[in-house]
């Protein structure tokens, strides 16, 4: 056991579980144990679709699958030309969410988070969470200790 593990990752996975966090144990070199079929995967999509519907369906009970993944695909596009720019695009979304057409034609807030009942949100722990970045090589990975969608 490192003393990276020991001082820093579990008592925080330790913390986290007892404020209520979900815990999933990582693996560096099995996508599939964190919910993924492949490293360069960084958001667990199907997690995060699920905690979505889940959200939004209490406000708005229409809601279809296809509506929750479109959202989700928008969250996730990546516009801005430089990292900032992409990481405060995604940030704004996630805090205020992203309009989509209802039954009656109307724009509606589809929301990524529950800021108003946090009970709702699916809050995830991951320790060694791999990501592999577009310019992986070999040998390379970024891994980092938590996680948390929506």
């Amino acid at each position: 056991m490192s003393t990276e593990y020991r001082e820093v990752e579990k008592p925080l996975i330790e913390q986290l579980t007892r404020m209520g966090w979900a815990y999933l144990e990582g693996d560096t070199d099995l996508p599939e144990r964190t919910e993924r079929s492949d490293f360069r995967e960084a958001v667990l999509q199907g997690r995060l679709m699920e905690a979505v519907g889940r959200i939004n369906r209490l406000r708005l009970p229409w809601l279809t699958d296809a509506d929750v993944q479109a959202a989700v695909l928008e969250l996730l596009r990546l516009e801005g030309s430089k990292l900032l720019e992409t990481n405060r695009l995604v940030l704004e979304r996630l805090i205020h969410g992203t309009t989509i057409p209802g039954p009656d034609g109307k724009g509606h807030t589809l929301r990524f988070l529950d800021f108003e009942n946090p009970h709702h949100n699916d809050f995830l722990a991951i320790n060694q969470f791999r990501v592999n970045p577009p310019t992986y090589r070999a040998g390379a990975a970024t891994s980092c200790p938590t996680w948390c969608s929506s």
